[in-house]
């Protein structure tokens, strides 16, 4: 049985990286997601059917085309994250209408891997490679999508920017303070 696939939502899908990603985990010092995949947004109709352990292995995959150094790097990662569905591509008639149809037969993981892997190529052609990261923050490992007209978003959060100015201004205050004693 074919099944038609969409990308899946691209907030939904970073919501989903940043929660389930082993990546994520371990910054955070946690082995698990703190949120239902299905409280993250438009989720894709196959995702809250599965196991966490499938879950965390498609973030796993989109994380890897995020971090990927290189356009061929990321065209692999790409490439590993969709192939497993084996997608094929139709054109279908509907009231006189040519549509074009993506389809695949496979199990559940692998359609939701698909459609993620459709999500990160659209974002990859619409914001290009530049424009996606991890956070900067100290313990954390959150992927973003910089969308700002600068280009220069380097936090995943507002509140990571904050947190690590708070740390670098206090780590300046130490240094004067440290100099200072060291002088009298």
């Amino acid at each position: 049985m074919g099944y038609i696939i969409e990308p899946a939502d691209q907030t939904w899908l970073i919501a989903f990286v940043n929660e389930y990603a082993t990546a994520a985990w371990a910054a955070r010092g946690s082995v698990e997601s703190y949120a239902d995949v299905a409280d993250l947004g438009a989720v894709p109709p196959m995702a809250p059917s599965l196991p966490f352990r499938s879950l965390a292995a498609v973030a796993d995959c989109v994380f890897d085309v995020v971090v990927a150094g290189s356009a061929e790097a990321r065209a692999e990662a790409l490439n590993r994250l969709i192939s497993p569905a084996a997608p094929q591509v139709s054109v279908v008639l509907l009231d006189e209408l040519t549509s074009v149809v993506l389809s695949a037969s496979s199990d559940k993981a692998d359609l939701l891997a698909l459609s993620c892997g459709l999500a990160m190529a659209e974002l990859v052609e619409d914001v290009g490679a530049a424009r996606m990261g991890t956070c900067d923050a100290t313990k954390c490992d959150r992927i973003y999508i910089d969308r700002s007209p600068k280009g220069s978003r380097a936090y995943c959060s507002q509140q990571c920017q904050t947190r690590s100015r708070v740390a670098r201004h206090r780590a300046k205050q130490r240094l004067a303070a440290d100099a200072i004693n060291e002088a009298a």
